[in-house]
Parts: structure tokens; sequence; C-alpha cells
């Protein structure tokens, strides 16, 4: 049964919930304690191009992959002819990271000899891929940990004999394989659970799009020891020249057995993110139908099942949005949620909460789709909002609870809103809404509103900031979405990117939902590489800073793109300094990862601007614009009006 939001009054009674007593791991699901690996293709790349960044031009080589879940088993590849390719839009627009067909040379990434990674009794793998090269008889490695055949092996899993796919724990000796097939160019999700403790023997269970595979049990063994080998991507052992051959999106190690509601949220995740259809009985999330707006992102839960629950999510993992379990929660009950923007585009919206109560009503432009699945009894839960980890660098710290509400509207079109519950406290940067009861008709569009936009306002957004050597100077220049409660900004410079002095002030704009633009230069820039960095301070004297920009002056190359705003009729200049006889590849996606445009620009002279007339017709909204070439990337955010 769908339920809908109301508060209840039981709401002094109750314990703040807190980001830190929340689970980090993938779909909100445990944290790096258990989760020993989390490897995605849209985070943690660094490119042969490129420093790391979570986008990276179609075609690159992948140097180094980073792990997510905070255990730092990082997969590296030194050698050029055995590095894969990052590869755009495979899975739902998703990014994914292609491993070639190519024996004795096979693309293979290589990780650490990590205890984390075994001395267990319990597994649970998440792989998605897309096979390419399946053959019915080769092994095609997804991931392994082992020195050879059966020697130091903790796990391996693989398609192989038949197209099935199958599993290796402890040992060849302990093999496992699926009475189904699989077929080369399809996406899939495969779990893998090992439960070295189940009763009366040892439990394999392989799940395909959420559906059972196989059933094994054995008695061999418990506990997989720890073991001196190393963690290698799309291969069988670090020495072997057996090639994958195809994509991989996704890689996701616990070394525990997940109960059934974290598992079915995890899987529910990975299939609103790839579009990957699983079973009916364990789809928890229709927010990422088209009809309900693709709300495809960071999608995070909280459940209960017979086996066990699931019972919070940090705000981290759903980009600023977090909630734990309060009460009512039994079998078959649960709550995911999730957003459609990979990026939240601007800071707040006053549009369409006119009616809302307050003087001057707002709410936050990143809205979350709710799928509430309620068996029987009405549950209740804890909702935070965390402005910092929404992404906003220049997050303030949040003002009176009174004024913040959670606020709903069942229309995709976002036309009308209504008022859910007023908050029960902050703290910092974070709003807390309190014992908020799930009954009927819940499932819908959820976000945080300001009835005081300047006393009690919503995140600040940075649009861009950049250091461009011009001649002998440095110009420096950024641009800001909206401004709250803003005193002014610093520019700070370094040689080494460590120790930072300051190089001016400058005002800020106070309180401001307009568009501002500012600029300055430096007259005085260090030689050979350095860095810039900008820092807001309010008028608390709280400040943030921003991400640091390298720039090298002597090499004096830089790509700039104008005008930004861009109005839909108006072509996109490209500003190409220091890059004679070279070329430039220049790529433009939507928030969600989708190519508009991909063009390759050939600078004959040492400073040349190319009109770029495709960009004409886009459609409003934010785009990224990303141009690479032979030694650097530069990534803006583009405004089309």
């Amino acid at each position: 049964m769908k339920t809908y939001l109301y508060l209840t009054t039981s709401v002094l009674f109750l314990l703040i919930y807190r980001d830190t007593a929340a689970q980090t791991g993938p779909g909100g699901v445990l944290n790096s304690t258990s989760n020993a690996l989390w490897l995605r293709a849209d985070l943690g790349l660094t490119t042969s191009t490129t420093a790391t960044s979570a986008i990276a031009p179609t075609g690159t080589l992948v140097t180094n992959w980073a792990d997510q879940s905070g255990n730092g088993n990082n997969v590296a590849q030194a050698i050029v002819a055995q590095q894969p390719t990052y590869t755009t839009n495979v899975m739902n627009g998703m990014p994914s990271i292609w491993f070639d067909n190519v024996s004795t040379t096979n693309d293979k990434m290589i990780g650490p000899r990590a205890a984390s990674l075994d001395g267990t009794t319990g597994y649970t793998f998440f792989m998605v891929t897309q096979p390419q090269s399946l053959d019915g008889s080769s092994a095609r490695a997804v991931v392994s940990k082992r020195n050879g055949v059966a020697a130091q092996e903790s796990f391996m899993q693989f398609y192989y004999t038949s197209n099935e796919f199958y599993t290796d724990i402890n040992s060849n000796a302990y093999r496992y394989n699926t009475t189904c097939t699989f077929s080369n160019n399809n996406n899939y999700i495969i779990d893998q659970s090992y439960n070295g403790l189940a009763s009366p023997k040892p439990l394999n269970i392989t799940y395909t799009n959420t559906a059972v595979a196989t059933t094994v049990s054995n008695s061999n063994f418990t506990v997989v020891p720890v073991n001196n080998s190393p963690l290698i991507i799309a291969s069988t052992d670090s020495s072997d020249g057996r090639p994958f051959g195809g994509c991989i999106s996704e890689i996701i190690i616990f070394t525990t057995v997940l109960n059934n509601a974290q598992r079915w949220i995890v899987d529910n995740y990975l299939s609103a993110k790839y579009n990957i259809a699983i079973a009916a009985a364990n789809d928890f999330y229709v927010g990422d139908l088209a009809a309900n707006g693709s709300y495809d992102f960071d999608v995070a839960g909280v459940g209960t099942d017979a086996t066990g629950s699931s019972t919070s999510f940090a705000t981290s993992r759903s980009a600023g949005l977090g909630i734990t379990q309060n009460s009512g929660f039994g079998n078959g009950d649960y709550l995911l949620v999730g957003d459609n923007t990979t990026t939240n585009y601007v800071d707040s919206v006053t549009a369409d909460v006119s009616t809302l109560p307050g003087a001057s009503p707002a709410r936050w432009g990143r809205v979350w789709y709710w799928d509430i699945t309620d068996a029987g009894t009405p549950i209740t839960v804890n909702v935070s909002f965390d402005l910092f980890n929404g992404g906003f660098p220049l997050a303030p710290n949040a003002g009176a609870a009174a004024n913040y509400e959670l606020i709903y509207s069942s229309s995709k079109a976002l036309t009308t809103w209504s008022v859910i519950a007023t908050a029960t406290s902050t703290s910092g940067t974070t709003i807390y809404f309190n014992n908020v009861s799930l009954t009927a008709s819940g499932d819908g569009y959820y976000t945080l509103a300001t009835t005081q936009r300047v006393t009690s306002p919503l995140p600040i957004e940075l649009l861009s900031f950049n250091a461009v050597p011009n001649g002998e100077k440095v110009d420096i220049a950024w641009e800001t979405a909206t401004e709250q409660n803003n005193a002014y900004f610093t520019i700070e410079k370094s040689k080494d990117g460590i120790n930072f002095t300051k190089l001016i002030d400058v005002p800020g704009a106070d309180n401001s939902t307009a568009y501002k633009n500012y600029a300055e230069t430096d007259y005085q820039p260090y030689s050979g590489t350095s860095y810039y960095r900008l820092k807001q301070t309010d008028y608390n004297n709280n400040y943030k800073y921003f991400t640091i920009v390298p720039i090298n002056f002597d090499a004096q190359q830089s790509v700039v793109f104008y005008p930004n705003p861009l109005a839909n009729s108006t072509s996109l200049n490209v500003n190409v300094n220091g890059y004679q006889n070279q070329e430039v590849i220049v790529i433009l996606r939507d928030m969600q990862g989708r190519e508009f445009l991909t063009k390759m620009l050939l600078s004959a002279d040492n400073s040349h601007v190319f009109m770029v007339d495709e960009t004409q017709s886009l459609p409003p909204g934010t785009y990224i614009v990303t141009a690479s070439s032979n030694n650097k990337i530069y990534n803006y955010k583009l405004i089309v009006e």
C-alpha cells in the first residue's frame, strides 16, 4: 500500500537523526567497515590526458580508478597497451570503462594486496557489465583476487563455458556456475553472495538482475583467508593474457552477506542508474520511469525484510537528503528516493512556491522522487537536508528551524506544492525533520523550502571559477547563480598547491538571486605551475573554499567559452590560446551525461576564436562543456537560457 506524509505530535520525544550514524555505502547500505570496494565509472578516474576527474573525454585511456568505499583499494595500470578506455553513454547515458578483446596484452587494472578484501566468512558482490566478446569457452573475468590458478585465491567472478557466469571462492576447486546463459552487448546486474556460516553448509547464490540464477551449497571451508594476492579488474590474474572484452560500469564488494532488504536497495540503486530492469517483486522504486520524470540518480533507501533491515542512509549518499527509520517498519516496508540531475544546477526557486507561507518563500532547486511502500502499519522516518553535502561548497549555516519546511508535489510538472512538515531543529548546514509519518498515497516529489530565504537561506552556487594566462598576467574570473549572506570573496594563490597567500578581497553581492560574474587580474603571477583558489566569507565570518585551479603560466595555454549564459539562438565562441597546429576536442553534455555535440578544432594560429553554430538549437538548461588537448582538459558549466 502506498503512503502519504504528515507530521505526528510526538516529535519532541524523538532523538534527532544525525548523518554520522547513517550509512554511506552504495544505495545507503552499510559503510566502509564492510563495503570493501566500490568502483564506479562516473567517479574517481584519472586518464592519460587529465588529472583525477569525474568526467573524462570519450576515448581517453584510464590510468587509475579510485575506490569510493573509503578503503583505498584503488586500481591502476601504468602500461599504455593495457590501459582501458573511458567511454560515455553506454548504459542510460552513464559512462563505462571499456576493456579490449586483445589477447596477450589485454586491458586490465591491478590494485593492492589488501586484507580488507578477504579474511571473511561472507561476501556480497555486485557487478554491472556489458560483455561484448563472449564465445562460450574463454574465461572473461570481471574481478578477481589471486596470483594464479588456485594460488592465493580469494575469489574470481567471470563469464565462461557456455556463456554462463562462474564464481570461484577460495579456490577454483570451489567453483559455481549459473544455469542461465548471457549474451553479448546486453547490460547485466549480477549479484553473488557467499555465506560461509550458513547451516548446515556454506551457501553460494548468484542473481541475475535480482532473479536467482543458481544456489549451491558445500561443506569444504568457512573462512576465506587473508591471501597475499592483488585485486584485479578484467583479468583472471595479473599475468593472464585472456581479455575481458566489454564494458564495466560498476563493481561493489561487501565482505559480509547482505540481507534481502540491503541487497535489493543496492539493486534498485543500480537498476535506476543504468536503466536495467529487475524482477518486479524486488523493484521498490518507480521514480526512474520516464512517466515520473526519470529520477535516476543518487538513489538510496531504507527498508525491512524478514531477513533484516537497512535502517538509514547519510545525506552524502543522496545529494544532501538523508533518511533513517524511526518506527513501524515491518516486512515489506521501504522508502527509496532519487533525483533527476547529476548536479544541483540552481540553488533556489521562487516562481512555483509563491503560495507557500512566509514573507519570501523559496525552494531548493534539487527535487527528489520518493517511492513509499508500506505493507501495513504506518511508518515514520527522520529526514535531514544537508546543504553542504548537497554539493554547495558555499553552503551557509542554516537559519531558524521554524523557517524550513518539507514540501511535496504530486505532479511531475512541480507546479503546486504543499507543506508536509516544519523542521524540528538545525545544526550547522543541516536541517532536521523528526518523526515524519508515512501513510497512504505519498509517492511523489519532495524537497526543502524556506519561508525566509534571506535570514534562513538555501545554498549558494558557484557556476565556474577559472584562471587563464594572458600575456604577462593571469586573468581570474568566476560566476555565481545566487548568493546568500555573502560578505566577500578572497582570491588566493600558491606555488605548491599547499601554502596559499591572499591576492585580493572582492566584495560579494550580499543576497542575490541573479546571475553575477566577477573578474580580477594577477599582474605578478608565479612562473611555471601555480595554483589559484577562491574563498567565500559570510557576515558571520564563516567561510568555505572551492576546488583549486592549477595553471602553467609559461605554457600560456587556455580554452575559454563565451558567452555564458548563452541564448539558445546564439553560437558558442571557443577561444583557444597556445595550441598552434594542435587539435582541441570539444564535447558538450547535459546533466544526465547525454552528448549533444562533439567537435574537433584545429588551431592553425597561436590564438584562435572558433564559432560553434550547433549550439543555436540547444534546449534551455545546464550543460557541461569539456575541452581536451593532448595534455590538458578544461570543464565548464554552461547555462543555456
